[in-house]
């Protein structure tokens, strides 16, 4: 399977190449795809991790790689080599005190920030400390602006002219103060390519059951991927080209699995996992099975049983699996790792979990008589439900990013 990336080089004001801005593409076509800003990331950052060597993309030069506020919030970026990656901001991040939290992180991680189409506004100063670039877009920018932002910001942040377009621009540009320089003038966008090992959306997704265990066990877990060419082949390109730099190779997968450590391994099974079991199913049922997700985990301690939050939220996450992979709920469960408490809570509606399962399901389709019945079984306020489900939707409108 063929994966594309697409790099404009960032020149200094010797004309050399500074760096590249990475850009995520589905084709040869060079363009920014109809495609959810969060998949598109996310695929990317494994795409540079794990399906070209970011050396071959950039030679010595550094990269700089676009975060929405999703990815940058739960740290997605952290597989990223620090010393060679600038994160940059995109223009529509709202400043909020998780983002800004989220950028001094990134900060004292070793990564250093680029702010991208920059519009000055106080809101945008704690974002400023946190900066190290500043990206002003020369298209949408007047002269007199671009002039006043390098005066203000240029003796503290390096100054980056954007889209630039042609020979008096560039002039403009360094005149103000602009030490770097990005636009059609120079080059446009270079598509590359390589050859993706193609991969099992059911291993993905038993990997992911497996890292997220509440006690990570490495012999499963190596079990699990040595049952997979592309998972063994990402892994060891991982641990070999960005988690483990300047170290020894790693001999084993177990090995390469515990220098790892648990919780990168999260953050990159998040990635892959997003990236592979979604991409081509509809994005309402992946936001209708994190919602599920997200519900059943919080009527846990709500219902007079008290039932495990942990366990309802795989059964929610997990019970439309069936219509994502287009193949019957039994069979794709019996090759996942799941425990026979969650198995049962997906498909017995009788079950302790697949009560509340169908509670949830019957509030999402309205079924109010249905859901009053069933509340009332469980022990659980109807006042508690609802507020309960606005808490749901909130949190999983905030994981798609919609």
């Amino acid at each position: 399977m063929s994966i594309f990336i697409a790099r404009q080089p960032i020149l200094d004001r010797r004309r050399k190449v500074f760096a590249y801005e990475l850009l995520f593409r589905t084709s040869r076509e060079n363009r920014f795809p109809d495609v959810d800003p969060d998949a598109a990331t996310s695929r990317l950052i494994s795409y540079v991790t794990t399906g070209f060597n970011l050396s071959r993309i950039t030679g010595t030069r550094g990269a700089f790689v676009n975060l929405t506020r999703r990815v940058l919030v739960e740290g997605l970026y952290t597989v990223l080599p620090p010393d060679r990656v600038v994160i940059e901001l995109l223009e529509n991040v709202e400043p909020d005190d998780e983002v800004i939290a989220a950028c001094r992180g990134l900060r004292e991680q070793g990564y250093a920030l680029a702010l991208d189409d920059y519009v000055d506004a106080e809101r945008f100063a704690p974002l400023i400390e946190c900066a190290s670039f500043l990206k002003v877009d020369f298209r949408s920018t007047p002269p007199e602006e671009q002039a006043r932002l390098s005066r203000e910001y240029g003796s503290e942040l390096a100054m980056l002219a954007e889209k630039v377009e042609t020979e008096d621009e560039v002039k403009q540009a360094t005149r103000a103060g602009y030490r770097y320089f990005q636009g059609f003038y120079f080059c446009r966008p270079k598509v590359l390519s390589t050859q993706e090992i193609p991969a099992s959306k059911v291993q993905y997704l038993q990997f992911f059951n497996e890292v997220f265990r509440e006690e990570l066990d490495y012999g499963r877990l190596e079990e699990v991927i040595r049952s997979d060419l592309s998972l063994t082949f990402k892994l060891m390109r991982l641990v070999n080209s960005v988690a483990l730099r300047g170290e020894r190779s790693v001999a084993s997968i177990r090995n390469a699995l515990i220098r790892i450590g648990e919780h990168p391994l999260q953050k990159w099974a998040t990635i892959l996992t997003l990236c592979q079991v979604s991409a081509d199913a509809p994005p309402e049922l992946i936001a209708t099975s994190l919602l599920r997700g997200r519900l059943c985990e919080l009527l846990g301690p709500c219902i007079e049983a008290k039932l495990d939050g942990h366990a309802l939220f795989l059964v929610g996450m997990l019970s439309l699996l069936g219509a994502i992979l287009q193949r019957p709920m039994d069979e794709v469960l019996g090759e996942l790792a799941v425990s026979d408490e969650v198995r049962k809570g997906i498909l017995e509606d009788g079950s302790a979990l697949g009560r509340v399962r169908q509670l949830v399901i019957a509030h999402e389709r309205g079924r109010w008589d249905d859901v009053a019945e069933r509340a009332d079984q469980l022990g659980l306020d109807l006042g508690v439900l609802n507020d309960l489900y606005l808490d749901a939707i909130g949190w999983s409108t905030q994981i798609t990013g919609g």
